[in-house]
């Protein structure tokens, strides 16, 4: 008898010990990064005229028609516009510096280039910029800000 009561408390003492413990909860500190297929949501367009502004809108995208952005960890980027009749490819790099980002393409039909764009912020599912027309400190400009998010 004095065995089974041995044997029982134990038993009883592992198993409360195993259930009492707390599995530790798993936490993924994975930084978000800029690399991977983006595809623009929206774009907010604002555009000022002697310093003022005229107007201020947000454009989606029409149905059959896509941006998508590939950025690729060894700095190479590859941007595609899509719509009814077809596509175009650009391929180029890229550079991140803070909040700025500098693309340096390379157009089939017009050559190379290069755009650069501030404001950049980024997590694991969307991603925004801004881009000046002709430049940010012009009274007569235009602000395009994309959203993108993580295909």
């Amino acid at each position: 008898m004095k065995n089974k009561f041995l044997l029982l408390s134990i038993a009883a003492i592992g198993a409360m010990s195993i259930f009492s413990c707390k599995d530790e909860e798993e936490t993924k500190t994975s930084t978000p990064s800029v690399v991977g297929t983006w595809e623009m949501s929206k774009l907010g367009v604002k555009v000022y005229f002697a310093g003022v502004k005229f107007a201020d809108t947000t454009i989606l995208p029409e149905a059959g028609t896509s941006s998508m952005a590939v950025i690729k960890e060894d700095k190479s980027i590859m941007l595609i516009d899509k719509d009814g009749s077809g596509s175009d490819t650009t391929f180029g790099t890229y550079n991140i510096t803070g909040t700025k980002m500098v693309l340096n393409l390379i157009d089939p039909t017009d050559g190379p280039y290069t755009e650069e764009y501030e404001n950049l912020s980024y997590n694991a599912t969307e991603m925004t910029f801004t881009g000046y027309e002709p430049n940010k400190t012009d009274l007569n400009r235009t602000e395009i800000t994309p959203t993108f998010k993580r295909k």
